[in-house]
């Protein structure tokens, strides 16, 4: 073939336009370095046709070429005494190297050439270790083993259109002001890195992987072809950092390895775009942009046989992310932009299908469902916003509901540089959900007001709630529950906060064993404890309960040994764990109340008990029997002040003397009474049962309820030796000032005695009193039957069924009945008893005025009848009554 060299110039200019280099000779295809000098170490070099070779025999060897281009068809062959042997080529000439051909060595090559270093399209590089930089690398360096890149003020580009590969575990790094790769890099279990800048310093390489520092101006790396490095790393670091390549560092036998692509400024990964990770084990991937991250494309790290990899997509300045990456099972999804909203689909732009977060002017968004579908397949997520200043920023805010409902565990961590603001419940129907929330996560932020704000549900089915506050916190931060329901309900599920708040009208409900807050909790709203659940909380009097906490089937709220200071309400049927015997203490300035609404219980409390004088203890009694009345069982001591309350259960009947020790206290130092008891009346067995408070003895029953039955007032004037009527029935001296009371049959002596002993007490309510008035014959049963309501009838009328007989009534029959038989009988010769009517003394059977007895008997039992009734003209002066 003839070679037109008129068509040279043209052909050279195209190609290092392509190129980015500046304007030289074409290289051509035979071409080998030119112009070498060995100025540290040993090596033997010669040239052989179309082949150079350099025989090193010392571990390192430095060596200074006028020119090192490699033509097509030209080899350079480098033999060095170990893979661990380095051969530093410095290239001198000020022409950039043009490499077309093959270069070989067995152990490590470092190209350094300011002027630029290209590898063309057809070229092969198979080495233990490569290096190819326009950045300076001083011979004391490249001895130490330093890899430090300083600039000239000419620096050119490194490009790679070729193939690179090297040994397995070796290396290949490219660094210069800027660098692309549209050809293949190839390092199976060793490390690729294309590094863009004025000053570079690769550190702890080898090591999980290498630490890039650039500093000075900041070019870019570009990937626009293949670069893989199998359960390797790869890194791309520059200011822009651009990828429409495939990034490979997969492994089919072992875990995946790490990718990471670091921009100062930009990101940008196009829709051509596929970096993968993936591995037995997923790998690691990493996208971070102190700018805008624009991510597009495919992003996977993925594990076939164990747990998913880790994916960091983050954007500093602006994060948009199309599609979500593959983490799989066990692996996590890290996000991180300035700061962020969980959104509706729909709403700000994302979708689930697309533009999975998309930022605008007011930060970052991202679609509740694109997260909840990466919860359900059990991969983990995390979202970071940056340390940035201003009021607004470095806020996580939920606005849409998080529901999860796959059946394998996963987390979700909310770290912000500010605030996290819950406005939408977060939860999950059927596996546990872990949900970490850190304020003020970089510990920088210009204010001391952070907070975790939650105002909606939350329920983690047994996952973790683990709250913190500032850098490196574990679970040293405070939560604020404003409302709806925090739920634990796994014996995983805790609270690791310093201070958990809950405000009145929210709940905190615990429904399973092993629950704990590892900080204190403060309580305005409701504390719920469900059957057989325990919560481990620390309470004190700097956060005492200000709102209800309730036991159920016995729960158990532990306090790891703190004291609990109750202006709320403590009750239902559990324990309070606070360290037992005398230790810490119960102060009850609310309400305790042992049971349930309508159903009697046992509230423990393992500890001491003092109830203040503004504190109610709440019990209920169905009954003095066991397990008929509530219980508060006190293994310390009580100390009682306050107000006990006592409420009937219905169908309350005790028994007389029977009595509940609704206080059982073991300690040695019980003491103190109610200061007021409220009881209410209730039916005995027989009777009405009043109840009594009693304080027995130290380590026995605090306080003690006793019932003293008595039997009603019916039963008691029917037979008033009933035991308890004396409690039941009229005193006498309420009878003798009001007969007509009630009872008062059964209390005032009968006529009979009081005619025989008219001193008897009460005799006066009995017997009729002496009357001044003309007595007149009672009516007959004619009179009364035409004019019932005549003086008289109404006593001489007998009472009807229903009408009880008054005793006044009574009595006023008897002397009526015996005014008229004496009447028509003779009054015998006995001495009667009788009443003055003058003087209403009673005397003998003699008058005082020594008068004959008899004729006075005949003269004044002619007209005598009871008091009320109507007068004869004839006076009377006396009235004898048998």
């Amino acid at each position: 073939m003839r070679f037109r060299l008129r068509h040279l110039p043209l052909a050279l200019a195209a190609l290092c336009t392509a190129i980015g280099l500046p304007l030289h000779a074409q290289v051509l295809p035979g071409a080998l370095p030119t112009g070498w000098n060995v100025t540290s170490g040993a090596a033997a070099i010669s040239r052989n046709g179309t082949t150079l070779n350099i025989l090193q025999t010392t571990p390192q060897a430095l060596v200074n070429f006028q020119i090192f281009n490699v033509g097509s068809g030209a080899l350079v062959d480098i033999q060095q005494p170990s893979a661990s042997a380095a051969l530093l080529a410095r290239t001198t000439g000020g022409d950039p190297s043009q490499i077309y051909g093959q270069i070989k060595a067995n152990g490590a090559l470092w190209l350094i050439n300011p002027a630029g270093i290209m590898v063309g399209a057809g070229a092969r590089i198979d080495v233990a270790r490569f290096v190819a930089s326009t950045l300076n690398v001083s011979d004391s360096d490249f001895l130490a083993g330093r890899l430090t890149f300083t600039s000239g003020a000419t620096a050119g580009e490194v490009r790679n259109a070729g193939t690179i590969r090297a040994a397995s575990g070796g290396s290949i790094y490219l660094v210069a002001p800027s660098v692309t790769n549209t050809g293949t890099l190839n390092a199976p279990h060793g490390e690729v890195l294309l590094a863009a800048g004025q000053n570079v310093q690769l550190m702890d390489t080898g090591t999980p992987g290498v630490s890039v520092a650039i500093t000075g101006a900041q070019g870019e790396a570009k990937n626009l072809g293949r670069i893989v490095a199998e359960a390797g790393r790869i890194g791309l670091a520059a200011g822009l950092v651009s990828n429409g390549g495939r990034i490979d560092a997969d492994s089919a036998v072992s875990e995946g390895g790490r990718i990471f692509l670091r921009a100062s400024g930009d990101l940008r990964t196009s829709a051509a775009s596929d970096i993968s990770a993936s591995g037995t084990t997923g790998g690691r991937v990493e996208l971070i942009a102190d700018g805008a991250a624009s991510i597009d494309g495919r992003v996977a790290a993925t594990g076939s046989a164990g747990k998913g990899g880790y994916v960091d997509t983050s954007g500093h300045g602006s994060l948009d992310v199309v599609n979500v990456p593959t983490v799989g099972r066990g692996g996590e999804w890290h996000i991180d932009p300035f700061d962020i909203e969980i959104v509706a689909s729909g709403s700000g732009g994302v979708s689930d299908s697309s533009n999975a977060i998309v930022s605008n002017e007011s930060g970052a968004h991202i679609g509740a469902d694109t997260l909840t579908a990466q919860l359900d397949l059990g991969t983990n997520v995390s979202i970071t916003t940056g340390p940035w200043s201003g009021p607004s920023l470095g806020n996580i805010t939920v606005s849409a509901p998080i529901a999860k409902t796959g059946s394998i565990d996963s987390t979700l961590t909310l770290n912000a540089s500010n605030n996290i603001v819950i406005n939408a419940p977060i939860t999950s129907s059927s596996s546990a959900l872990g949900l970490n929330l850190n304020s003020n996560y970089t510990g920088g932020y210009p204010s001391a007001d952070h907070a975790v704000q939650l105002n909606a549900n939350l329920n983690l089915h047994g996952g973790v709630l683990n709250v913190s506050e500032g850098e490196g916190g574990s679970g040293n931060g405070t939560i604020d529950i404003m409302s709806g329901t925090t739920s634990l309900g796994a014996a995983t599920s805790a609270i690791h906060a310093a201070a958990v708040n809950v405000a009145s009208g929210a709940t905190l409900s615990v429904s399973s064993a092993g629950a704990a807050i590892s900080g204190s909790l403060s309580n305005q709203g409701m504390v719920q404890i469900g059957q057989g659940a325990t919560l481990d909380a620390h309470f004190g009097e700097a956060n005492p309960n200000n709102g209800a906490i309730v036991l159920q089937g016995g729960g158990q709220l532990g306090t790891g040994g703190t004291s609990i200071y109750n202006n709320g309400s403590i009750s239902g049927t559990g324990t309070l764990a606070m360290g037992g015997s005398d230790g810490a203490t119960l102060f009850n300035n609310g309400t305790v109340a042992p049971g349930t609404a309508g159903t009697t219980g046992m509230l423990a409390v393992q500890g001491s008990y003092t109830q203040g004088s503004r504190g109610v203890l709440d019990v209920k009694l169905g009954g003095l029997g066991t397990g008929q009345f509530d219980l508060l069982d006190v293994d310390g001591s009580a100390r009682l002040g306050g107000t006990l309350n006592i409420n009937a259960l219905n169908g309350f009947a005790p028994a007389n003397a029977a009595y509940a020790d609704f206080i059982v206290a073991r300690g040695s130092n019980n003491g103190g009474t109610f200061d007021q008891v409220v009881a209410p009346a209730a039916s005995g067995s027989g009777g009405v049962a009043s109840l009594s408070v009693s304080y027995p003895a130290q380590g026995t029953a605090a306080a003690r309820v006793t019932a003293a039955v008595v039997p009603s007032l019916g039963a008691c004037t029917a037979t008033p030796s009933i035991a308890g009527c004396m409690l039941v029935l009229p005193t006498l001296a309420s009878c003798t000032a009001t007969p007509s009371l009630a009872g008062c049959l059964a209390v005032l002596p009968t006529l009979a005695s009081c005619q025989v002993s008219p001193s008897l007490p009460g005799c006066s309510a009995v017997l009729p009193p002496p009357s001044t008035a003309t007595v007149s014959p009672p009516p007959s049963a004619d009179i009364c039957t035409i004019a019932p309501n005549s003086a008289l009838c109404q006593v001489l009328s007998p009472p009807t069924a229903s009408e009880p007989v008054k005793p006044i009534q009574q009595a006023s029959n008897e002397v009526i009945k015996t005014v008229t038989t004496m009447q028509s009988t003779p009054v015998s010769n006995q001495p009667p008893a009788f009443l003055d009517a003058s003087s209403g003394s009673s005397s003998g059977a003699s008058s005082s005025s020594g008068s004959d007895s008899k004729t006075d008997a005949k003269t004044d039992t002619k007209e005598v009848a009871a008091t009320g009734v109507a007068s004869k003209s004839e006076p009377v002066k006396k009235m004898y009554c048998n």
